[in-house]
């Protein structure tokens, strides 16, 4: 399982590391599984920029430009996260991110995500089945 986790820093004002979302209660409701991608990508950057600049990091912004679902198996879910970041570091650095695409499938027990840079309209659609990483294990 690949995904970023890390400990809270004791530096003053450093953002915290973010908890990781279940699994969506519902895998055939558009909003639960697009709620769960985008609340899983957050964290995910997030807990990835926390582990990179670890006290230094004091700021982080999360932009979420569009979700959506696609077909999926019948035991599973696909939904998508186009999105923009950005965060502040101690010493004043302010950085933006590009446009991202996360994409993943989530079944009872696993969730899988794939992730490019560049706009959904654009042509990126990553396919988490195809190119993927296991995220989470679920009970």
């Amino acid at each position: 399982m690949t995904r970023p986790t890390t400990d809270e820093s004791n530096e003053p004002d450093a953002v915290a590391p973010a908890s990781y979302p279940g699994p969506p209660s519902d895998r055939t409701d558009e909003s639960d599984l697009t709620g769960f991608a985008e609340s899983f990508e957050r964290a995910f950057r997030r807990n990835g920029l926390v582990r990179e600049h670890g006290g230094d990091l004091v700021e982080f912004g999360f932009t979420t430009d569009e979700t959506w679902t696609e077909n999926a198996p019948d035991d599973g879910g696909v939904a998508g996260v186009e999105y923009r970041y950005h965060y502040t570091l101690r010493d004043g650095v302010i950085a933006d991110s590009p446009t991202n695409v996360a994409v993943y499938y989530v079944d009872a027990s696993v969730a899988v995500r794939a992730h490019a840079r560049g706009r959904r309209d654009a042509g990126t659609e990553p396919d988490p089945m195809e190119e993927g990483v296991t995220v989470a294990c679920f009970d």
